[in-house]
């Protein structure tokens, strides 16, 4: 884990504005449980990318796992509209 935590502060270092970059530090959040972190950095995912289908779909499946009715169909609808 530490090597992963090393290679994703790097690759954000640089590709800041890389929206596969932002979705794979939001599975790192996710496998360490930080719903928190991963919600931010999911939504900057889809924030980058809007045509991002792999970003909606963790997206959603995170509101899914963790989220309230209201973030799930939130998410579903912002997809929707989005288009990927």
């Amino acid at each position: 884990r530490p090597r992963q935590k090393a290679r994703s502060v790097d690759a954000l270092k640089h590709c800041d504005k890389d929206a596969h970059v932002m979705l794979a530090v939001a599975r790192f959040f996710w496998r360490d449980r930080k719903t928190d972190k991963c919600r931010t950095w999911l939504e900057r995912a889809v924030a980058l990318d809007a045509k991002l289908g792999d970003a909606w779909a963790h997206l959603y499946l995170f509101e899914k796992s963790f989220g309230s009715e209201e973030q799930v169909a939130n998410a579903k609808n912002r997809c929707l509209r989005a288009e990927p």
